[in-house]
This record gives structure tokens, sequence and C-alpha cells, in this order.
């Protein structure tokens, strides 16, 4: 089937980011309406049965499996009893779930699109067993627990279950995201610079589950307290859209950031909408608190980017702060003021990681980023890959939050999305002291701050 995307430079510049992503592995002469054309002639359908959908689990995996196929360019059709959304919702407003769902789409995805009329979809996720299924090429089911999630070619393979915490079901949207990227641009493996490692990378995986903490871990507490969060971008999107979703979720959030929301944006910020455009970040995020999408969160806004200079008026931070910022040398920066909980989120192409650094470890943010990749020009990325950096953020914050014992082998995590059901596709490590570490380097006082180098763990 051909697909016509009309008004091109307008209405899908917000895939940009994820075009240069897809680029990694295709021959320059590649154009960019044929990478266009592998994402947006892509159909997804998400169904669910009653029963889970009128749960809040059930919810968060049906908006978050459509939100972020959406915001890789793919058409999703809903097929959902009718329902009232259960808890906070953003970037949803309050209602009926499918109508709230429907506008969400609407005023993200804008472009026009002519197709010929579809007899089946390319992908059919299921949550619970409703029947009967619509006709699609391939059939995935979700399963969810409080920390896991999991995908399988039948209902027998993962079963549905009454998760109470949002993590296993949003893990388990982030298996089904994937599947549906991958089955995208499957299709141009043709044009691949290696087609054997295009396969390795993108074939579909037929069944998989992701633990984002150990089995046996107990509910965490929603009462988060005083935050401080470095940057509004994706990865602080993210973790906002995970840990709001706790039942009962409160805390204080200060967002620092000085930039404006941008189309480019659109694919992966998972609390924004098309009509949030050329806002203040901070200000968007702020907004979605004060009309209640957030539960009780509450979001101060902070109009300045995080440097030498504002880090004086900003001094002190709270004692815990979140890193999402691309910048690796304000990861440094905020560091060197030592709080008491450090947690950092960050991605590389298809790669996303999740960090903690707590005056029990030795290896602080300069150890795992001892160099500044100097990036220039826009960042390849996609919706998936951010999901997952700023849900296993999330995953840390809480548990850490909740005083529970983290192991010193979880400090670091990395994630390959893309093959996540593969064993290795999760890797996490203990953080050593790095002897090219910025930070360790620095003088006693910096700035005139007051910021100590403790001894010992580098903590005060």
């Amino acid at each position: 089937m051909n697909i016509h995307i009309t008004n091109v430079p307008k209405e899908v510049d917000f895939l940009d980011r994820t075009i240069l992503l897809v680029r990694d592995h295709l021959r320059h002469d590649v154009a960019d309406e044929m990478i266009l054309g592998a994402l947006c002639n892509y159909f997804v359908g998400i169904i669910a049965d009653r029963e889970a959908i009128r749960t809040a689990a059930g919810q968060h995996a049906v908006v978050t499996t459509a939100l972020l196929c959406a915001r890789s360019g793919a058409v999703t059709e809903l097929f959902l009893p009718d329902c009232e959304l259960l808890g906070p919702s953003a970037p949803l407003e309050a209602g009926d779930l499918a109508s709230s769902l429907d506008a969400c789409l609407k005023d993200l995805v804008s472009y026009s699109i002519d197709w010929a009329k579809r007899d089946e979809l390319d992908l059919l996720v299921v949550i619970g067993t409703p029947t009967p299924l619509p006709k699609s090429r391939r059939v995935v089911f979700l399963g969810a627990d409080d920390w896991s999630g999991s995908l399988g070619g039948t209902p027998f393979d993962c079963k549905w279950g009454r998760a109470r915490t949002p993590f296993g079901p949003l893990a388990a949207a982030g298996l089904a995201a994937g599947e549906a990227f991958k089955d995208a641009i499957s299709g141009l493996e043709h044009y691949s610079i290696d087609q054997e490692l295009f396969r390795q990378l993108f074939s579909p995986s037929s069944h998989g589950r992701v633990a984002l903490a150990p089995i046996g871990t107990g509910l965490p507490t929603s009462a988060f307290g005083t935050i401080d969060i470095i940057s509004a971008g994706a990865i602080t999107h993210c973790f906002l859209y995970s840990i709001m979703r706790l039942e009962g979720a409160n805390g204080m959030f200060r967002v620092i950031d000085r930039e404006r929301n941008d189309v480019t944006n659109l694919n992966r910020y998972s609390l924004l909408r098309r009509s949030a455009l050329d806002s203040f970040k901070t200000d968007s995020l702020a907004e979605l608190s004060s009309l209640g999408l957030m539960g009780s969160l509450q979001i101060t806004p902070e109009r300045v980017r995080y440097d030498h200079d504002s880090s004086k008026t900003l001094f002190p931070l709270a004692p815990r702060v979140l890193l999402g910022v691309d910048h690796i040398p304000t990861r440094w920066l905020v560091q060197q003021q030592w709080p008491r909980w450090l947690g950092v989120g960050a991605t590389s192409h298809y790669l996303a990681m999740a960090s903690f650094h707590t005056p029990q470890h030795d290896g602080c943010a300069g150890c795992l980023h001892p160099r500044d990749d100097d990036a220039q020009g826009n960042i390849p990325t996609a919706a998936v890959v951010s999901h997952w950096s700023g849900l296993m953020l999330a995953a840390y914050f809480v548990r850490g939050t909740s005083q529970a014992m983290i192991g010193d082998h979880e400090q670091v995590t990395y994630c390959w999305p893309m093959r996540l059901p593969e064993n290795g596709a999760m890797w996490r490590s203990p953080i050593a002291r790095n002897l090219k570490c910025p930070v360790h380097r620095q003088s006693a006082t910096t700035d005139g701050l007051g910021f100590q180098t403790p001894p010992n763990h580098g903590y005060p």
C-alpha cells in the first residue's frame, strides 16, 4: 500500500530526531520520505477487556502504549470498553478514557494521511482476554506485576495481573512500543548498511520479561518531599509521567530549565502536547500540575539554565536531585554539591541508562561520565528510548525514597530497548571510583560556594 503524507515540512517535523536515529543503520542515500513512509504507514491496534481497563494498571498500559507508538509516527486505533480515567492522567484530560486519549493523540499528531482501506492491522496489542480480536498481521499480549512487564505471543505466555504500582504496566507498554518501532522500520532492511546487524537489532521478539526491581521488592512510598530536577527535557517528562501514576504520589519538585518547547520535542516528551509548543518547558509542566492532572505533585518552575553563575543563586540544591540534562559538564557541576541522593538519566541513540549516587558508593556522576561528548545539533532520539531511561530513573528514585536496599550491582542500569526481551538487553553494574573523574579532581571548594569534596567516599 502506498502512503501520501501532506505538508511534510509543517506536519511531520516532530519526527526529525526519530529519522536521524533510524539513519544510524541505513545508507546515506535513503530519502527522509522513505523513512517517514515506514514510520507513518504502520497501524497499531490496542484492545483491553472490561476487567483490565477498569484498573489503573490497565489504563497505564493502554495510554502509554498508544502515546509511545504515536510519538514514533504510527497510526493508533483503540478498541476499548467505555470507562472513566482513574487517577492522574497527564497529558490526557480527565474524563472518558477513549475520548480523552483520542483527543490527546489528535493534539499530538496533526499530519494528514491518505491510505487505501486496510483490512488488517500491522500489530495488535492485547491486555487481558478480550474477544473477539480485530484482524492483525501480528498479535502480542502484555502482562505486568508491581515491578516487571512482560510480552508474549499468546495469552498463556503472560497474563495480565493486578499490578499495584505503575512500573510493571509501564514496562509492558515499553516492550510493546519497542516491538511496534522495530516492526515499522523492518521493511527498510534492504537499504541497511549491514543487513545482518540490522536483523539482529530489529527482528521481532516473540516473548520476554523485564524487571525494574528484584523479586520480593515491596511497595514504595508515595511521599517524596522536596526534590530538585535539572532540565525539563525528555527524561524528566518520562520520570514525572511514571511517578505521578503511583497511587497517592505527592511531592514538591523544583524544575530548572530555561528553554521553550519546540516541535522536535513531541517525539519523546511524554507529557507534551502540540498545543503547548513555544511555551517554556518548566511552565508547561507547572500548568499540568496546577490543573490537577499530575495528582498531588507540585511543580515549581525555575526559568534558568543551571550553570556556574546560576548555581550560586540556586545554592543549595535539595538533598535529592535528579538530572536529565544532556550536557555532561552540568552533571559534574551538580555532583560537586554532593547531594544526599543524585539520580541521572541519559540516552545515546538506541541506548537508555540511569544511575544513582549516594554516600554509600564510591562512584559519582563524574566517575560514570568522565568526558564531555560535546554533542552539537539535534540529537537522534525516539520515544521508546527516552521512556526506558525515565522509567528506570523513576524506579530508582521511589526505591531510594522508600529507603529500600538497592544492591551495589544495581547502581547503574543500561538497556537496549530494541532488544529488551533478550538476555543481556538490560545490564546492571556498580560504579567504581574513576581516576579520570573531573569531579574528584576539583579542589576542596569551588567558586566560593563551599562545595566540599569530602574524604573517603566523596560524600558528606
